[in-house]
């Protein structure tokens, strides 16, 4: 599904949901009602007369009703608000668990990444930047508030320091290994957030 769908604006929901159901002999008819009932979608109206959201909504149900075992979405969440993204994100993990799915998104929205991705692949000016299992990422991510001063040196592992008690790790262990051994104690420690991760990695801090 591309973000923006090009040459439709003169068919309606309708026409559009017969000419693509045809190609898909695993079409979904149910579910494709059930996301048009759930996103209020007008099916006799022109897709090129529809909002944004709408047309993106109309997009996503025309897609997922195909129940291919592969789905590539690019900004799948775009323009929709804040109650529509939730909703079709909870379409979507449901889509998930019917059987051997896997979906590709492309997305700079980090709660799409959040809720969806196993597997986070960053990309920089078309340049791959790594391949990374979520949950060991955000594990290894960590910000360290000191319970003193930090010594003037190296420390293995830390990729910023925000002044001389605050430090950014991107391998816990590592870190937390040398600290204990310097006898540093830390007040408390809190694991980054997907964006907070990523921005690291896009602004070369977590090289």
């Amino acid at each position: 599904m591309p973000q923006t769908l090009l040459g439709c604006d003169s068919f309606n929901g309708n026409q559009l949901r017969e000419l693509v159901s045809k190609w898909y002999p695993t079409w979904d008819q149910s579910l494709f009602e059930q996301l048009v009932e759930m996103y209020q979608i007008p099916l006799t109206k022109k897709y090129g007369k529809l909002s944004q959201g709408v047309q993106q909504k109309l997009n996503l149900a025309l897609t997922l009703a195909r129940d291919a075992e592969i789905l590539i979405l690019d900004e799948p969440t775009a323009h929709m608000d804040i109650p529509s993204k939730q909703l079709l994100l909870d379409v979507i993990v449901e889509w998930m668990e019917r059987g051997e799915k896997l979906i590709i998104i492309s997305s700079h929205q980090a709660e799409d990444i959040r809720k969806l991705a196993d597997y986070v692949v960053v990309m920089k000016e078309g340049q791959l930047v790594g391949k990374f299992e979520k949950e060991e990422l955000t594990s290894q991510y960590k910000q360290y508030w000191m319970e003193d001063s930090l010594p003037n040196e190296p420390i293995p592992g830390v990729i910023e320091r925000k002044n001389e008690r605050i430090l950014v790790s991107k391998c816990a262990e590592v870190t937390e290994s040398y600290l204990a051994s310097k006898q540093l104690k830390w007040l408390r420690a809190k694991n980054l957030e997907i964006e907070e991760i990523i921005t690291y990695m896009l602004i070369g801090k977590a090289s």
